[in-house]
């Protein structure tokens, strides 16, 4: 069996970077489908966000994570990977970042 080796953020950072810029910016329009059938597949309350691996920061955040994690849509939203890395438990970073990664 195969188990994930951890990664630091800059690690990650470097593994999950898009050099090649993108001119699309409508993410919440790509990721509609699945967003709007999300509640379909949770077993319990959800949120979501999207990432932009060209600036390595988050684009758009559901209205309910604010409900979830100690932080309104307003501070996820232009956030950068390492906030989204410092809300993840310290224990769980490093192997979460590394499945992230795949």
């Amino acid at each position: 069996m195969n188990s994930l080796k951890p990664i630091e953020i800059d690690k990650f950072i470097e593994i999950a970077k898009n050099e090649n810029q993108s001119e699309f910016s409508n993410y919440l329009a790509l990721f509609e489908k699945q967003i709007n059938d999300a509640d379909q597949f949770a077993v319990g309350p959800y949120c979501w966000f999207i990432g932009d691996n060209n600036n390595m920061g988050i684009v758009k955040a559901s209205d309910t994570i604010g409900e979830l994690t100690p932080f309104p849509k307003s501070k996820w939203e232009g956030a950068s990977t390492y906030f989204l890395a410092e809300n993840i438990h310290p224990d769980d970073r490093l192997y979460t970042l590394s499945a992230f990664s795949l």
